[in-house]
């Protein structure tokens, strides 16, 4: 079992939050959003992002970035792609040291550089993961067989994150192209 902050309590953070904990894992899901989440917690429901899909005891709600973080073997980020920047420098603050996995899509306004450039410039870190693949939210969380990639240089990263992510009905491969795969 992996502790993993899930940043971002949108569909797909929430989606992966319930997922990891239906694979035995210890999710903590932050936003920055306290009245979103303060909702979350008392409904142990996504009604805003999610509606119909329960969140389970394993998936625990948080409003502090550090307790979120807090022995943390993994941090997703499934912020939107302009807050990435933003909360990666966050949790470089707070001290996180976990494996950064990237499941926001798209390009930073402005520079135009992808998601996992924007990692490395904002943690420091050299190889975040990107989990990308042709997937959605509401059809993960309803247990539709999917197929995602986790994309590392470092192929020991990709495959912890397969390993991490991966049940009967939620494939994932692994790859070294991580431009490619963005």
């Amino acid at each position: 079992m992996s502790a993993v902050a899930v940043l971002g309590a949108g569909s797909w953070g929430t989606t992966l939050a319930v997922h990891l904990a239906g694979a035995g894992h210890e999710p903590r899901l932050w936003d920055h959003d306290r009245g979103h989440l303060d909702a979350m917690a008392a409904a142990r429901e996504n009604r805003k992002f999610l509606p119909g899909i329960a969140l389970p005891p394993e998936v625990k709600v948080h409003a502090e970035l550090e307790v979120a973080l807090g022995r943390a073997e993994f941090t997703l980020f499934a912020v939107p792609s302009q807050a990435v920047r933003d909360v990666a420098r966050r949790v470089r603050g707070a001290g996180g040291k976990s494996i950064p996995v990237c499941v926001a899509k798209g390009l930073e306004l402005g520079t135009l550089k992808r998601m996992s450039e924007v990692l490395r410039e904002s943690l420091g870190d050299p190889d975040p993961v990107v989990l990308v693949g042709p997937s959605h939210a509401e059809e993960v969380s309803r247990g539709i067989p999917t197929s995602v990639v986790a994309a590392a240089m470092d192929e020991r990263r990709a495959r912890e994150v397969q390993v991490l992510c991966s049940t009967a009905r939620f494939r994932v491969y692994t790859n070294d192209d991580v431009a490619g795969c963005e």
